[in-house]
C-alpha cells in the first residue's frame, strides 16, 4: 500500500510541474446571430453573442452572453 501511495504522489507532483510550465491562453469569439432561439422557441431578434474562454492545462473556464441589438 505504501509504494502505491508514493507512486501516486510522484505522478501527481509531475503533472503539477508540467501544468505550471504551460502558459494559459485566452480566446474571444464575437458572434452575430439573426435570431436567438432556445429549444425551438424564438426568444429574441438580432443579437451579439460574445464568448470568452481561458484555457490552462486541463482547466477551461468560459463566459457566454447574449446582447439584444434591437
Amino acid at each position: 500500500m505504501k509504494p502505491a501511495f508514493m507512486i501516486l504522489c510522484a505522478l501527481l507532483a509531475g503533472s503539477q510541474l508540467r501544468a505550471a510550465a504551460e502558459s494559459g491562453s485566452w480566446v474571444f469569439t464575437p458572434t452575430y446571430v439573426s435570431q436567438y432561439m432556445f429549444r425551438g422557441t424564438r426568444l429574441g431578434g438580432p443579437s451579439l453573442q460574445p464568448t470568452l474562454e481561458y484555457n490552462h492545462g486541463a482547466l477551461t473556464v468560459g463566459l457566454w452572453s447574449s446582447i439584444p441589438l434591437k
